[in-house]
């Protein structure tokens, strides 16, 4: 098997993980169903479907990470790692993508959100609705430089193996 195989399969696997840990909460998110929730998951579906185009030949943003990252400093990592994880997986159905496309783009999101919950856990405590004050501050800033290392980071590295070129 070539490199970027291994590593493919690797964040397919850690994705499942987390996937298997935090799937058996989706009953009590769904029967609470809460309405700012549901709009905010719709948005999250909304920016994966229809990313914003940064002109020719300099790809695209999605904005569905701003949403999934809202959910998390209210809802908790679970709701965020399944919102964003499911907006991934539509957009890649919608744009017909290679099955193992899909897989390693859902993974990839779920273990970037996966971690970023977890240090806003370790260092804010997770959500909160009253005060915020300097700890709640430096756990979301935490929690957004995981993000983005995580995620921008498996994508990187699964280039820079696919392309045979060093990480830079």
């Amino acid at each position: 098997l070539a490199r970027i195989d291994i590593y493919v399969a690797a964040v397919i696997l850690g994705g499942i993980a987390v996937l298997a840990a935090i799937a058996p909460q989706l009953p009590a998110l769904v029967a609470e169903a809460d309405p700012r929730l549901a709009i905010l998951v719709l948005a999250v579906l909304v920016g994966e479907l229809v990313p914003i185009r940064l002109g020719a030949g300099q790809g695209e943003v999605a904005p569905s990470t701003t949403f999934t990252f809202a959910i998390l400093l209210t809802f908790g990592a679970v709701p965020a790692a399944l919102a964003q994880g499911l907006g991934s997986l539509a957009a890649d159905a919608v744009h017909r993508r290679p099955p193992k496309f899909v897989a390693f783009n859902v993974a990839q999101y779920l273990l970037a959100v996966g971690a970023a919950g977890l240090v806003h856990q370790l260092v804010a405590g997770g959500p909160h609705s009253d005060d915020i004050g300097i700890v709640q501050l430096i756990g979301v800033l935490a929690a957004g430089a995981v993000f983005f290392a995580v995620n921008t980071g498996a994508v990187a590295v699964a280039i820079s193996l696919s392309n045979g070129t060093p990480l830079s």
